[in-house]
């Protein structure tokens, strides 16, 4: 029963990252963001990065509440972003902070 709980375990990590990739969007469906969308841009070393729609502003989001949102559903991995889509993107990020 235990290598089947592990088994599992290990794929729901494969599914399910506890870390942003490049290009996903993320539904936020609660707290202080409610209803928005966060675009992952970059990291530093203690937080992710991400770009707030349709707001078009910068969100830091530390690295341990991030892993919290994503295991207790704050955060929604949606999608991946078309490259070009996720270039303006990127484009608005850098234009926010020049």
């Amino acid at each position: 029963m235990t290598a089947l709980t592990k088994l599992l375990s290990g794929i729901k990590q494969l599914l399910w990252p506890r870390h942003p990739k490049k290009r996903q969007v993320y539904a936020v469906t609660g707290g202080k963001y409610v209803g928005q969308f966060f675009v992952y841009i970059t990291q530093n070393e203690h937080d992710y990065v991400f770009l707030s729609l349709p707001d078009m502003e910068q969100v830091t989001v530390p690295c341990d509440k991030f892993r919290f949102g994503i295991d207790n559903k704050i955060l929604d991995p949606v999608s991946v972003l078309p490259k070009k889509v996720y270039l303006m993107c990127e484009a608005q990020y850098n234009q926010l902070n020049s």
